[in-house]
C-alpha cells in the first residue's frame, strides 16, 4: 500500500516509515499539514497516519480536509495524547482508525491489514 504519514516529530515519521518499509509498503512522509495535502493532491494514498498535534495545526482539523480531498484514502490518527473523546471525535470525522503513541510495529500491522481487509470485502461487494 502507498502510505503518508503526516508528523511532526521527525523521529516518529522516520521510525514509521522504517517500520511500514520493511512491511514491504511504499512510504512517503510529511512535517505539516499543508506539506501533507500537496501530498494528497499530487499523489494517491490508500492510507494516511496523521498526527493530532502538529506544530501549528490540529489533525482533526486537517482530517476533514484530507477527506474532501480524497474520500476513498483510509486516515488513522496518532497522538501521544490518547483519550476516548478524542478517539471519538476522530472518528466521527471520518477516522478509519485511532492509535495511541508510541504505538508498535505489530499495531500499525494489524491496522493496515483492517484496511486491507475492509478494502478487499468492498471489492468483492461491488
Amino acid at each position: 500500500m502507498r502510505v503518508l504519514v503526516v508528523d511532526d516529530e521527525r523521529n516518529i515519521r522516520q521510525t514509521l516509515a522504517t517500520a511500514l518499509e520493511s512491511m514491504n509498503h511504499e512510504v512517503v512522509t510529511a512535517s505539516t499539514g499543508e506539506e501533507a495535502l500537496q501530498r494528497v493532491e499530487a499523489d494517491g494514498f490508500q492510507v494516511i497516519l496523521l498526527d493530532l498535534k502538529l506544530q501549528q495545526e490540529s489533525g482533526l482539523d486537517l482530517l476533514g480536509e484530507i477527506l474532501r480531498r480524497d474520500a476513498n484514502v483510509a486516515v488513522v490518527m496518532v497522538t501521544a495524547y490518547a483519550s476516548i473523546e478524542t478517539a471519538v471525535e476522530a472518528m466521527r470525522r471520518g477516522a478509519y482508525d485511532f492509535l495511541a503513541k508510541p504505538c508498535t510495529p505489530d499495531q500499525v500491522r494489524q491496522v493496515l491489514n483492517r484496511i486491507a481487509r475492509t478494502r478487499q470485502l468492498e471489492k468483492s461487494g461491488s
